[in-house]
């Protein structure tokens, strides 16, 4: 078989060059679609990007103040702390004077209590001395009285 061999007439040729042009014409308004499409993106993702970046800022900011705040926080807290333990040293101090103020006025009632009651003890034994004194005298007179009585009585006897 032979192969069929067309002939391009110039009206044919024409038609074909005006499909030709129809078919770039509307893949080129595609394209332009398509670049349209794009700008719109490009646009949104300028928006996007201008609003990342004023969130950055803004989260930036907001973090250097919450920073600053933080830190002040922090200071005012350690002079708190600080101006505490002061106070704790000041009151435990004061608490310790009074207390060892207390344990020597306590030390000293029981020094003089100690004196009184050796004091007490010194008088009981005087006392004890005196009685058995008085004791020893009164049965000495009782038995010189007794010799007394028997002397008179072997006398008249």
């Amino acid at each position: 078989m032979e192969a069929m061999v067309q002939e391009w007439t110039d009206g044919r040729l024409d038609d074909f060059d005006r499909k030709v042009d129809q078919r770039f014409d509307q893949v080129d308004r595609q394209f332009a679609h398509v670049d349209h499409q794009f700008a719109q993106v490009d646009h949104r993702f300028d928006g996007v990007e201008a609003e990342v970046k004023t969130l950055r800022g803004e989260m930036r900011d907001e973090f250097k103040a919450v920073r600053a705040e933080i830190g002040s926080l922090r200071t005012e807290l350690k002079n708190e702390i600080g101006s505490l333990r002061t106070e704790l040293k000041n009151e435990i101090g004061g608490l310790r004077t009074g207390l060892g103020s207390e344990i020597a006025g306590l030390r000293a009632e029981m020094n003089d209590l100690r004196s009184e009651i050796s004091g007490i003890h010194a008088e009981m034994r005087s006392i004890q001395r005196t009685m058995v004194y008085g004791l020893v005298v009164i049965t000495s007179a009782m038995i010189t009285g007794y010799a007394a009585i028997l002397g008179l009585l072997a006398a008249t006897l």
